[in-house]
């Protein structure tokens, strides 16, 4: 460790290869895993996350749902409609809630959950 990173080294091996593994975090945030067999020398990236735009967090705002084969990739839920004040845009209720016949939960599925896993 010292001013400018932090790192640690894993080595594991077996009877015919040793591999090293070296992880990463970007400025821009992202997390890059490499892998290194001793026999090459070199590193070879394995991973990287967020792997795509939607694995950003809070990238759509509250009761966004984001896809990334979309353009826009941003979109609201049922029942939400995106309204923009003050350069930000952010999804809201499209009428308002009164627990009223036809209201409740909506189940979705296929989708990811951002925050606390």
């Amino acid at each position: 460790m010292n001013q400018n990173e932090m790192y640690f080294t894993a080595l594991s091996s077996n009877d015919t290869t040793t591999v090293s593994s070296r992880t990463v975090v970007t400025p821009g945030g992202k997390l890059e895993i490499f892998q290194q067999k001793f026999a090459n020398q070199d590193w070879i990236k394995s991973i990287t996350l967020p792997m795509d735009y939607c694995d950003n967090y809070k990238v759509c705002g509250p009761y966004g749902s984001c896809n990334a084969a979309m353009t826009p990739y941003c979109g609201c839920l049922k029942g939400f409609e995106r309204k923009t004040s003050d350069d930000t845009s952010v999804c809201r209720h499209s009428i308002a809630l009164d627990c009223g016949p036809g209201e409740g939960f909506e189940k979705l599925s296929s989708m990811k959950f951002g925050g606390n896993y």
